[in-house]
C-alpha cells in the first residue's frame, strides 16, 4: 500500500473515494478485524476503445460492484 512512500497502490480500490493515506489504512485495519475481510465498492471506468471500435458507440462511464478481499494466504502476512 505504500504507508511510507509517495506511492499508494491497492488492488481495484480507487484513490478517490480515500482522502488520504491515513483514512485508507484505518479503513483497512477496520476490515480485518471483521470476520467477512472484505471491502465492497462500485468500480467506475470508462469503456475501451476497442469496445467502441467493436461494437460502436461513445466514451461512457461504466460502473460494477466489486469485492476487495484481505485474506491471509499463507504467502503473506498483512499486519
Amino acid at each position: 500500500m505504500g504507508i511510507e512512500s509517495k506511492i499508494l497502490a491497492t488492488t481495484g480500490i480507487q484513490h478517490k473515494a480515500f482522502p488520504n493515506k491515513e483514512k485508507m489504512l484505518a479503513c483497512f485495519i477496520k476490515t480485518l478485524k471483521t470476520p467477512e475481510r472484505s471491502i465492497e465498492f462500485i468500480q467506475n471506468r470508462l469503456r475501451s476503445a476497442t469496445d467502441i471500435i467493436k461494437k460502436g458507440g461513445h466514451v461512457t462511464s461504466l460502473k460494477r460492484d466489486q469485492k476487495f478481499r484481505m485474506h491471509f494466504d499463507n504467502r503473506r502476512l498483512l499486519e
